[in-house]
């Protein structure tokens, strides 16, 4: 499929371009082509959803390389649901981002911006682990930026703490796509399904996966960075790191986890996973109830949500279809929840 024939591509081109432009045009010009980017952020997402009802999952292969010589792009229904929840969060966070901030900070606020919304699709459209971990450190550094950005004593420890949390996840998941690397000989996701074996190697690599993509969900009781980088961030950051930047690590959890079978060949782990979460929702529900700031009643409220999430995990491994239906709409459900409804109540009372 063509560059003008996929709206695939341009899912990377408009982030990377806007946050380029934002970075070289005069500060009063940068508004107004985050919007114009925005808008084609929209329509290149409806495009991707359109195609996607009616072709089913679709590759595209950057420069015409095929893999593994080339880097491939992947759009199926989990990626697309993400893709335009994305987009959404990412136009509200924008309009309230111009409303809320100064004219200086937002013209820095632009490009670090665009370059989390590139990193977010890529995640969400990679077709292979190494490009995860990628968009995983593009994340984790516009991320981190952003929360230091209200430029204090508190948001800088804040993100400091976040960046070492975030720099020992991604160094857990890399390890563990060295390991399935060479023992599968291949890093996309489709040749390790085919390829896959359950052995001592594939055990250890998915264990150090596993732990690195907790600490960066942050994950009860690896979620000891996320309330102070809630609590540190300026309101429309905060709600980005809400809404959209824990659930990266999460989705490429639940992409590996289907993917390669993990949740058959590896029980065990699934159900420590819903342990995980269990502790999660009691946390995170007795945390956010004695909070008396509001952001960190959403954090709190967040870290419930994603336990929440988590039980879908060893809901997975069941034996009949009925629960697995249940898995993914309690998941898409608690997506829609932390996307949608509580970040509107989230625009109306943050101070």
């Amino acid at each position: 499929m063509s560059l003008m024939h996929s709206p695939i591509p341009w899912l990377l081109i408009i982030p990377l371009a806007g946050a380029v432009l934002t970075m070289l045009l005069p500060e009063r010009l940068r508004s107004a082509a985050s919007l114009l980017g925005i808008l084609s952020q929209l329509t290149a997402a409806v495009s991707l959803l359109l195609l996607v009802q009616n072709a089913g999952p679709v590759t595209y292969a950057m420069g015409d390389w095929q893999a593994p010589l080339g880097i491939a792009l992947r759009a199926d229904g989990l990626a697309t649901l993400f893709v335009l929840m994305s987009t959404l969060v990412g136009m509200l966070c924008a309009l309230y981002a111009q409303q809320y901030l100064t004219l200086e900070k937002l013209a820095n606020f632009w490009p670090l911006f665009w370059f989390l919304w590139a990193s977010l699709n890529g995640i969400w459209l990679a077709a292979d682990s190494f490009n995860l971990y990628v968009g995983l450190e593009l994340l984790t550094l516009s991320a981190v930026g952003l929360v230091a950005f209200a430029a204090d004593d508190k948001s800088l420890e804040a993100a400091i703490r976040y960046l070492y949390a975030a720099l020992l996840g991604s160094m857990g998941y890399l390890l563990g796509v060295a390991l399935l690397y060479g023992s599968h000989g291949t890093l996309a996701l489709d040749g390790l399904a085919a390829h896959w074996q359950a052995g001592a190697t594939s055990q250890v690599a998915i264990a150090l996966i596993l732990a690195g993509l907790m600490l960066k969900t942050a994950v009860f009781p690896l979620h000891t960075w996320l309330p102070p980088a809630h609590g540190g961030a300026l309101t429309p950051v905060s709600a980005l790191l809400s809404a959209l930047v824990i659930k990266a690590s999460l989705y490429i959890l639940l992409r590996l986890w289907i993917e390669l079978d993990i949740y058959r060949q590896m029980p065990a782990l699934s159900q420590l996973l819903g342990v995980f979460g269990s502790g999660a929702i009691l946390w995170g529900g007795w945390m956010a109830l004695r909070q008396q700031q509001l952001k960190l009643v959403i954090a709190y409220s967040t870290l419930a949500q994603i336990g929440y999430m988590l039980l879908m995990f060893p809901l997975l491994t069941a034996n009949y279809p009925q629960a697995t239906l249940m898995a993914y709409q309690g998941a898409y459900s608690c997506c829609w929840r932390m996307h949608w409804p509580r970040r509107v109540c989230f625009w109306r009372l943050a101070i």
